[in-house]
């Protein structure tokens, strides 16, 4: 018996059934007139047959897996016995050339044959089942008419209809299972994509925030002062926020709400500040807001922290809701880009890979020693 594969044989199994309805309807709507006298216990038989059948083409999506399968296995099983029995239930004359209109039901009986056997079997089975208007016409009338000998080789020829069918499933197979693999990898790089993330937003966290208030607060000796007292509490609220690894929790922003937390990272540093937003109702969206506000905050902390004091700095910001560009500047010490690049985590996770992770974003850092530096935020709507 064939492997049940529940997604590939409720659909075909609903087809076979359909597909038989259609062939019975056309052949006893058209020529029921011709139908010889049979017995009523063989209609009976038919109709037992046909029941099952709409029983399928109409229920097979909700229908027990089981029941399926053993309404599959009824279906043919009580066509061909009914076309065995068919010369015990006829009432005619001369059998002569008579063909039963219920023999060519067999195509459909040999189609359920591939949804529930293997391919090798239910071939077989259908060709074999090819014999039984003989095999009827010889138990039942002693002799085989013309008719009934012609038509064992047509019957015979259903087999193609499990082959077919069965070339069909194997397909159907194949395709439903290369579809799974594919949702599993997709599944996967979004996973693996996914852990990337939340380790790089752990690891700029790190060194944004919690080393940032560290390296401040081992400074001084004593009650630590205001502003690194104040660092801390907004590193323990960022710890305590489920919403920060993503984003998501983060609301879009009008380009003067994003203007304004720029500011307010600044005001209590000497920064010469230029901010222009535009007006309007549209927004930035949050995720690209974030990158942002945390790339320039980034940039500020690393002019602080290298530039030398004083130093002249510049904080120049153009916003609206579809294009934002930052340029942060100092004329400090600068430093040498090709040497210091790939050890320089602050630039190159929490600001230059932060900004490309964002629909529209990029961050360039020029700077060499002794002429300062030069940190380029930008970002455009998709």
């Amino acid at each position: 018996m064939n492997r049940a594969f529940e997604p590939v044989d409720r659909p075909l199994g609903q087809l076979v059934a359909v597909l038989g309805l259609l062939v019975a309807g056309m052949l006893y709507i058209r020529v029921y007139d011709a139908v010889p006298a049979m017995s009523l216990w063989w209609h009976l038989l038919i109709l037992a047959g046909i029941l099952p059948t709409v029983t399928v083409a109409l229920l097979s999506p909700v229908l027990p897996l089981q029941l399926l399968r053993a309404l599959w296995i009824t279906i043919p099983a009580l066509g061909y016995l009914t076309t065995l029995l068919t010369f015990f239930a006829y009432e005619g004359g001369e059998a002569g050339t008579f063909v039963a209109l219920q023999w060519w039901m067999c195509m459909s009986y040999a189609s359920f044959l591939a949804v529930w056997l293997r391919p090798g079997p239910a071939i077989g089975v259908a060709a074999t089942a090819g014999l039984l208007p003989g095999i009827s016409a010889v138990l039942g009338l002693g002799y085989l008419p013309a008719g009934a000998g012609r038509f064992v080789l047509v019957q015979m020829g259903f087999f193609v209809f499990a082959s077919i069918f069965a070339a069909m499933r194997a397909e159907m197979i194949r395709y439903h299972e290369a579809q799974q693999i594919a949702k599993a990898e997709q599944i996967a790089s979004a996973f693996a994509a996914a852990r990337a993330r939340a380790d790089a937003w752990f690891v700029r966290f790190v060194h944004d925030h919690v080393l940032a208030t560290l390296a401040a607060a081992i400074r001084f000796t004593g009650p630590p002062p205001q502003e690194v007292s104040a660092s801390a509490r907004r590193t323990l609220q960022m710890l305590q926020d489920p919403g920060v690894p993503g984003g998501s929790s983060s609301p879009d922003l009008s380009p003067m709400e994003l203007a304004h937390r720029l500011s307010a990272q600044l005001d209590t540093m000497l920064w010469h500040l230029v901010l222009t937003p535009a007006a309007g109702f549209e927004e930035i969206p949050a995720d690209a807001a974030r990158a942002l506000e945390d790339a320039s905050a980034e940039a500020v902390r690393n002019s602080l922290r290298h530039a030398g004091d004083p130093v002249p700095r510049r904080f120049t910001a153009q916003l609206s809701a579809r294009r934002v560009s930052i340029l942060i500047e100092d004329d400090g010490a600068g430093f040498d880009m090709a040497a210091s690049f790939a050890q320089r985590l602050g630039i190159r996770a929490s600001i230059v890979q932060r900004m490309r992770e964002v629909d529209g974003g990029s961050a360039t850092v020029t700077s060499s020693p002794g002429r300062g530096t030069t940190v380029r935020l930008e970002w455009r709507r998709p």
